[in-house]
């Protein structure tokens, strides 16, 4: 049984790898871009829908990481202790329960323009970061 856990732990992290993600500079491409027709604003539309389903990627992964701690338990004394925390601590984002997307979106478009540095990496790393850094996790 531990065997399986273990193995299934591990492979959990292959999950968030990027089969295809755009980059920060491409996603900031389409939002910038103007739509020709504005009663058919599908430029808009496409840089939200992109961002909504990065959002809900990441509420489905929070889902999974709580039952992983629930299946083999986040104590010290677990041998799973510091694989669980390595997850945790890499994925998990705690965005207030009434932030909107009109708001995310506001966020993630500010903060890759103030920082071109990080244009080149995938959009789904740079929400979990950018996300840390303005909705920081409070400690218990």
């Amino acid at each position: 049984m531990r065997k399986i856990i273990f193995v299934f732990l591990f492979s959990f992290n292959t999950i968030c790898s990027n089969a295809y993600s755009h980059t920060g500079e491409q996603w900031l491409e389409i939002c910038n871009t103007k739509d020709i027709n504005p009663n058919f604003p599908i430029m808009r539309h496409t840089c939200m829908s992109y961002l909504k389903g990065i959002i809900d990627m990441e509420k489905f992964q929070a889902k999974r990481i709580n039952e992983i701690i629930e299946i083999i338990g986040s104590s010290p004394a677990s041998m799973f202790a510091p694989a669980v925390d390595s997850i945790v601590e890499t994925h998990k984002t705690c965005l207030p329960k009434n932030v909107t997307y009109s708001q995310i979106q506001k966020i993630m478009h500010k903060s890759l323009n103030e920082h071109p540095e990080r244009l080149h990496f995938g959009l789904s790393r740079l929400f979990v970061k950018i996300m840390k850094e303005t909705f920081p996790c409070k400690t218990q």
